[in-house]
């Protein structure tokens, strides 16, 4: 579609799949982007190919940091299917962390602590630029058409709070 045509189509759908045996739903928007992700990460299982070595050597006790946490697709699969007792995810914009939140209590995830907040060089509180089309391309730094203000939390607090098995950056 041209940028002209797109609209943002706020109904809210649910994808419901197995990985590994371990049944998972996710809510989410019917916007090209939630849809091409949900096909990479879920359907094909991409996301999960790429990782099964990598995760099976990682010490699972210490903290998984997801950082653009988006719709909290891989922060579900890193508990879920992976077994990561410690989740840190982070998602600024408004939209996408209330369909985050309803993932979490959907999939009956307990130990994703998630914070509406971005990642930054300091603490403080930011514009929030996103595309009109998709909520998973925001930025800081972008002209998009849509912006939100949001808070941020300092990049060096969030590592520093203890070991990181785990560091995710959308």
């Amino acid at each position: 579609w041209p940028r002209s045509r797109a609209r943002l189509d706020m109904k809210e759908r649910v994808f419901k799949t197995e990985i590994d045996g371990v049944k998972l739903s996710f809510a989410f928007r019917d916007v090209r982007a939630e849809r091409g992700m949900m096909k990479d990460l879920i359907r094909r299982r991409a996301y999960v190919k790429q990782h099964e070595k990598l995760f099976g050597k990682m010490d699972k006790a210490g903290r998984c940091i997801d950082v653009g946490g988006n719709i909290g697709v891989c922060s579900v699969i890193y508990e879920k299917v992976y077994g990561f007792r410690k989740i840190q995810a982070f998602e600024p914009v408004p939209w996408t962390a209330d369909l985050f939140r309803k993932n979490v209590a959907r999939n009956g995830c307990k130990n994703i602590e998630f914070s509406a907040v971005a990642v930054d060089k300091e603490d403080g509180e930011r514009e929030i630029h996103y595309d009109h089309v998709s909520f998973a391309s925001a930025s800081f730094w972008s002209a998009k058409k849509r912006t939100a203000k949001g808070k941020t939390i300092a990049a060096g607090k969030m590592i520093s709070a203890g070991p990181v098995s785990l560091l995710k950056l959308d």
